[in-house]
């Protein structure tokens, strides 16, 4: 005869198993499975019932639809399965979003009508929606020479009272741009190391330029892109030259050249080049 405490205990495992196989049955029936265009998912039963009226999908699960089928094998529905596996998360969340550029809204929105789900309203949206709304809409992307740039639009609005009622090619630019395909960077046939010395100007209201950007061809750009010359009003004071004869500048330019080999091409005063 078994001591009290055990029968108790084995009594309480026993209560405990019985439980744990009917949450496992009624789990195992809550569970459906779809063969959709040779994808397989699986959802609840209750996920399928949680949209405001009776749909396809729902009733392919129901125990009059399901009768006399075999439970073993998955319901088989020829559509998409991409497609079905936002249908799927339509229906678990009340609301999607789908990726533009592999499902369009109205691809997404005939399965829905297929399946006989009424979508709410605002409760599809595409993620160049949410690019358009969280993107802001004065920033500017250029692809100068194969390099990208970024900047707002306010940096690129450059009247002055130099030209105050002259629009200047790069506003040209940019307003073209804008109203054509703004995923794309706009594109500018121009060296990208001198541009990005005009940006630095239009940030600045002045620019220091490298010893690898010539003067002329500075104001060759700044002209091209705002229309200022050397014979505008301050703007030779407001662009300067590094001072290549620097005793920092060319201690450093000399240690680049000794460490690869060509100490012999600073070894001199840099000011010879010019």
């Amino acid at each position: 005869m078994l001591p009290l405490s055990t029968a108790a205990d084995q009594s309480q495992a026993s209560k405990k198993q019985r439980t744990n196989d009917a949450v496992e049955e009624s789990s195992m029936d809550n569970i459906v499975t779809f063969d959709v265009g040779g994808k397989i998912f699986k959802t609840s039963r209750s996920c399928l019932q949680n949209h405001a009226g009776i749909h396809m999908l729902e009733r392919l699960v129901s125990d009059t639809w399901q009768k006399d089928k075999d439970h073993t094998k998955p319901i088989f529905i020829d559509r998409d399965g991409d497609t079905f596996a936002y249908v799927l998360n339509y229906l678990r969340y009340g609301h999607v979003t789908l990726p533009a550029t592999v499902l369009p809204e109205d691809m997404f929105l005939l399965d829905l009508d297929f399946y006989g789900i009424e979508p709410t309203e605002d409760s599809v949206r595409s993620a160049n929606f949410l690019k358009e709304k969280n993107t802001p809409t004065d920033l500017v992307t250029f692809d100068v020479g194969g390099r990208i740039f970024k900047t707002k639009e306010s940096v690129t609005k450059t009247r002055s009272k130099y030209m105050p009622n002259d629009e200047t090619e790069m506003e040209r630019l940019v307003a073209k741009w804008q109203k054509s395909d703004t995923t794309q960077p706009l594109f500018i046939d121009r060296d990208p190391d001198v541009f990005a010395q005009i940006l630095n100007y239009l940030r600045f209201g002045k620019v220091t330029l490298p010893p690898n950007i010539p003067e002329d061809v500075f104001y060759e750009d700044l002209g091209y892109f705002i229309g200022l010359t050397r014979d505008t009003e301050n703007v030779t004071l407001s662009v300067q030259r590094v001072d290549i004869g620097n005793t920092e500048l060319h201690s450093f330019l000399a240690a680049v050249g000794r460490k690869y080999g060509i100490d012999s091409a600073y070894n001199r005063d840099p000011l010879d080049d010019f």
